[in-house]
């Protein structure tokens, strides 16, 4: 499982982020049409991808606590990446709610849709930018000394 090992959940970290920036640059180029046929793959992606990848680096901080005397700067991140994930989680459900009812037709929704999912982008990706600084680094030296 992703979360036992932190090496592999900083892989998946890396390439959930790839794949985050893809999107949004593809984002700009999906009509209504289109994005009518590509809901379910961003469902997937944020509620397999995302979702599971947050609930691994969130069963990791429980480890951290639990098997080191984390200092309190170190606390601090973990306690700011567990906030986050409530934040992103939080847009997640909001735009699968508009998913479920989603008609191609109605403009409004497919704009709210882009509108979530261009503001979870930028989010996710000033997020793992700002793991990628401040937790995976600290984590290898817990587990990779």
């Amino acid at each position: 499982m992703e979360q036992s090992n932190p090496g592999k959940l900083q892989d998946t970290h890396i390439v959930l982020k790839e794949k985050t920036d893809i999107l949004q640059k593809l984002l700009p180029l999906i009509d209504e049409v289109e994005l009518l046929h590509e809901v379910g793959s961003l469902l997937d992606y944020f509620n397999s991808g995302l979702m599971k990848h947050f609930e691994s680096e969130e069963s990791l901080i429980s480890r951290l606590g639990n098997e080191f005397n984390l200092t309190a700067q170190e606390s601090a991140v973990c306690s700011r990446i567990t906030a986050d994930h409530v934040k992103l989680k939080d847009d997640i459900n909001k735009l699968n709610s508009i998913i479920v009812k989603y008609d191609h037709k109605d403009i409004e929704a497919h704009e709210k849709i882009l509108e979530i999912v261009n503001s979870g982008i930028e989010t996710i990706l000033a997020h793992a930018d700002w793991e990628d600084i401040n937790f995976y680094p600290f984590v290898k030296t817990k587990y990779f000394k």
